[in-house]
Formats: structure tokens, sequence, C-alpha cells
């Protein structure tokens, strides 16, 4: 039987947010099966990096999805040098966890903005080449998009907005033979989700979650299912495939969620209270600090406290300074180990000062102090100098001789 011939074969792509994770996993699939790539992103050199990688034909252009005149002249120069496209992707995204009431109106404004307005942006910079190619959009959503989450807020607004407006763009374009697709994904391994943990907000997030809901999927496998949606122009792809099953019981969510949410959240707050995350994704990584934020840590300089944690004490409602600052030496791996537990096994005061204990489990010492700031360098810190030997007492004189 004669092979068919790949339909994306010597076409054009545009994909976004293809600096890193799922954007360049993309990008390099839709390569492999023979496609012309333009990779879309903020990091330039990343990008050239990923191009490099590609085995088939691409550029990188520098461009925030937010910014129309400059994607307009990226539009102009990507059909001039590989073709007017006939696969878009809609990948960039950033997210950004914790209590809507703290929440730096900024951080979550640039959520909406990079997530929504940004694929209404590149959907309208792209959508006459695909309308004379007969080719397709594809909306990168989320399980958020069919059941929102609290301490998501921005997040989940976003997303649910990416699906609404992609099901309104089907319906517009369907009679000029445009496909628009909606991939709902849920953990994947990228720079947005990396670290999950560290954040009491995603952690527990992802905790309450039923296990199939828990795992983390490599982004070569998410890239090469949304593809396979593509090459076949389908309306939705859902990865893991149960995903679809939530559409079935979507409205019976927010209930569900709500109560649970009552029941758990000033549990959790008491135990560990929530704090925002900051920006998640655009690079933003444990091994590449966004622009302007500090470098890793190292022994030349002390870095930040490890972790501040509110002391654990029956019928002690923890105030704003009243924290505790860890700090050790010789542990092989503290991403391993459980804070809070270890916090319970200092001694802290309330004065500002700091005593010392050995942990029975670990090697090494632990210093906590109720001030984060009098954990003083070097780092990492040393064990407490030995208290100075009493002085020895004076000799007594020799008796004088009898006379």
């Amino acid at each position: 039987m004669p092979r068919t011939r790949n339909p994306l074969d010597g076409r054009t792509a545009v994909v976004t947010g293809a600096a890193r994770g799922l954007g360049a996993a993309m990008a390099r699939e839709l390569s492999s099966r023979g496609m012309k790539v333009a990779l879309l992103g903020r990091e330039e050199r990343t990008l050239r990096q990923v191009r490099d990688e590609l085995p088939g034909e691409g550029g990188c252009w520098e461009v925030d999805v937010t910014d129309d005149e400059g994607l307009a002249e990226t539009g102009a120069d990507i059909r001039a040098r590989l073709g007017p496209p006939s696969v878009v992707v809609a990948n960039a995204g950033v997210a950004e966890g914790g209590p809507f009431a703290g929440s730096d109106p900024a951080v979550w404004r640039r959520v909406i903005e990079v997530n929504l307005i940004g694929s209404a942006a590149t959907a309208r910079t792209f959508i006459g080449d695909l309308t004379a190619t007969g080719g397709c959009f594809l909306q990168v959503a989320s399980l958020a998009s069919i059941g929102s989450a609290p301490m998501m807020s921005a997040y989940c607004a976003s997303k649910a907005g990416v699906e609404s407006f992609a099901h309104s763009l089907r319906a517009e374009m369907a009679h000029r033979h445009v496909a628009v697709c909606i991939a709902y994904i849920n953990w994947t391994d990228t720079d947005m989700i990396r670290g999950v943990d560290e954040h009491a907000v995603l952690r527990e997030l992802r905790g309450h979650m039923p296990p199939p809901a828990r795992k983390v999927y490599p982004a070569e496998h998410v890239a090469r299912r949304l593809v396979d949606a593509v090459e076949r122009r389908r309306p939705s792809v859902y990865v893991p495939g149960w995903l679809r099953a939530t559409q079935l019981v979507r409205g019976a969510m927010p209930p569900v969620v709500t109560a649970l949410s009552r029941r758990e959240l000033p549990r959790l707050a008491a135990a560990e209270p929530f704090e925002a995350t900051g920006l998640l994704g655009a690079g933003v990584s444990r091994t590449r600090p966004p622009p302007g934020a500090a470098g890793p840590p190292d022994r030349r300089a002390p870095p930040p406290p490890l972790a501040l944690l509110a002391p654990q004490r029956r019928g002690w409602t923890p105030r704003l300074n009243d924290v505790t600052c860890v700090r050790a030496t010789l542990w092989p791996d503290l991403s391993g180990i459980t804070l809070p537990g270890t916090a319970q096994r200092t001694v802290i005061t309330r004065d500002g000062s700091c005593r010392w204990r050995r942990p029975p489990s670990h090697r090494g010492a632990v210093r906590s102090c109720v001030d984060p700031f009098s954990c003083p360098p070097p780092w990492p810190c040393s064990p407490p100098p030995s208290p100075p030997a009493a002085p020895a007492p004076a000799a007594a004189p020799p008796p004088a001789p009898r006379r």
C-alpha cells in the first residue's frame, strides 16, 4: 500500500513561547514532520539554541505576544523568509498562584495579557495566512479551562477565556475551512510547574487532586499528541486522554471544589500561610533567574534564608515577623527534607536570639531564630563557637616560712 504523504511536509508553522518547555518540544516535533518552523519568544539566545536543534529549516524572532505592532512586523518577516504559515500554535503562557486578595495587580494583569490577549493577538496576526492556506490554529488550553481551582484566579480566568475565544473563532472561521483545535493538557514538565513543591499553593493544589491527575507528563509526549491532532485537524485534544471525561461533569465541578475549599483552606492556611508565587513561566526557573533577579546562591555570598516557617505552637497565632529562619550545613539534598518537621526539632526563641541543636536524623547543625535577618553570614552557617573557658583561679601564694 503506498504511503500517504504527510500533510504538514513543506508547510510553515509558527510556535509562540518556543524558547523552552512545550513550545520547544512542539517546534522539534513539527520540524521532524517536514515543516519550516518560526520560533517566537522573549529569549533570543535560547530561541537560537532551539532553532539549531531543529532537524529542518527554521528561524527565530524575539517578540512579545502582547505587542501588536511587533507581531505584525514579525509576521511580515516570516512570510518573506519561510512563506505563509499553515499552522499557528498559541502556546505562550505564564501563571501565578496565591490568594487573590493579596495578589500583585501588575502580575495578575500580566497573566491575563500573555495567556488570553497574547493568544488573540497571535491569531489576529496570522488569520489571513491560515485562511489562504486552509490551515490550523492550535490553542493550548488547560484543565483549568474546564474546572477552576482556588488560589489560581488569574491563570484559571485566562485559560477559561482562551477556550471561549477558540470556540468563537472556530465557528467564525468554519466556512473559510480554517481548523481551530483546543489542547486540554494537565501537568506538563515545563518551567511553569518545575519546582511546584517549592510553593505551598501549588503543592497543596496538586496534592488534593485525584492520583491520576497528579502525574507530570514529559513535554515531548504532549507535543507528539498535539501535533497528531493538528495533522488530523481535530477540534480538540486531551492529554492525558481521560481528561475528556471531565467535560461530562464540568457543571458539577464548581460546587465540589467550593465545598472542598471551604473545609481544607482554613486548615492548610493555619499550618502554613499561603503566599503569592510570583510569575511562573516566561523563562523563570530555578536554574535561570528572571532579569534583574539574584543569581543562584553559592558559597562565596550568603543566600537568603532557606525557609521561613511559622513555629508550631498550640494556642499561638503567628504574626508577620514571628517566623523561623532555618539554615543548615552538611545536608546533601535540602530539596528532599520536610522543613516544617525540621523546624519542630529546633529551639525557637522569641527574643531574636539563636540556639543550636543537632537533628537526630540529619547531619549538621541547625540554627533557628525568630527574626529571619538575624541569621548572619558566613554561609554555610558554622557551628556555634564554644563558650570561652573560664579563667583558671589564681594560684594561692605559698605559705610564709615559720620562724
